[in-house]
């Protein structure tokens, strides 16, 4: 605006000094030299603020970091997206176990064998569940999908559903037989195990028999048991801690399952949910 104003009050001079001498008679040009020095100095003092108002860099100087802050806005969702890419492999996300077999019992065709009920228990689908009942003293039952693996991760999560504590229930991994397997066991009054079948005899391979532990829930709480099997160690957790790792060598392959049983008191009762075999 400034610029503006001065540049057309310089032509407005230099218009009214033109008139002034085309005013003067074409005779009288002795006369015409007078008037003219007089008026000499006005367009020099025109020129004189025009420097001053060229240099103006405020436009440029504000719009220098306008592209700074888009590089910085382009540069954040690169940052945020390259995560998401490397975390989606096949098998699952980076730290994600693959999973071999999983089994919610919603269907009663989910291949479990050994299924009964009568008067001394039952091992079958029951509740949503897999429900293993034991009213005999002194004895386990168990149940397999009739599955083979070597190394394994079988987790699963128990309720007890009997009016007792006096129990015990878990899994079972490398399953060849009735008489050869192994397995993790947590009972509901705090104690647990690692132990095997061999030839049909059973033996308590984390001590001479069933030791105590505080990380089992008593009552009507469900238990979440967790047995690795991976090369020649065995080890149990429970609730999401570990408690302890054994070794053997006598089973390498076979059949995962899961397994409950009594002591003195019978009438054992554990059902069994949200079961999965992974690869460790």
């Amino acid at each position: 605006m400034k610029l503006t104003w001065k540049i057309s009050s310089f032509a407005l001079v230099l218009v009214l000094a033109s008139l002034a001498c085309s005013a003067l008679p074409l005779g009288q040009s002795t006369a015409t030299p007078i008037p003219i020095p007089s008026n000499i100095p006005l367009p020099t003092s025109t020129p004189s603020p025009i420097p001053t108002d060229i240099p103006l860099p405020l436009p440029t100087a504000t719009a220098t970091p306008v592209p700074t802050a888009t590089i910085a806005d382009t540069v954040i969702p690169i940052a945020t997206d390259t995560p998401e890419a490397v975390a989606t492999i096949p098998g699952g996300a980076i730290g994600t176990p693959i999973i071999l077999f999983q089994d919610d019992f919603s269907s009663v065709l989910s291949g479990w064998s050994d299924l009964y009920r009568d008067e001394t228990g039952m091992t079958d689908y029951d509740q949503g569940g897999f429900r293993i009942q034991v009213i005999q003293t002194q004895f386990d039952y168990w149940a397999n999908p009739n599955l083979s693996f070597t190394d394994v991760r079988v987790e699963v999560d128990a309720t007890n559903i009997s009016s007792h504590d006096n129990n015990d229930f878990g899994v079972i991994c490398r399953y060849t037989d009735s008489g050869n397997f192994y397995f993790l066991l947590g009972t509901s009054d705090g104690y647990y195990a690692i132990g095997k079948y061999t030839d049909s005899e059973q033996s308590i391979i984390s001590g001479e028999n069933y030791l105590p532990t505080d990380t089992t829930l008593s009552g009507n709480a469900t238990n979440h048991i967790r047995g690795d099997c991976v090369g020649n160690t065995l080890s149990l957790f429970i609730n999401g801690t570990f408690v302890d790792s054994v070794t053997d060598n006598d089973h390498t392959f076979g059949d995962v399952g899961l397994m409950a049983g009594t002591f003195d008191e019978p009438g054992a009762d554990i059902l069994f949910d949200n079961f999965f075999v992974y690869q460790p």
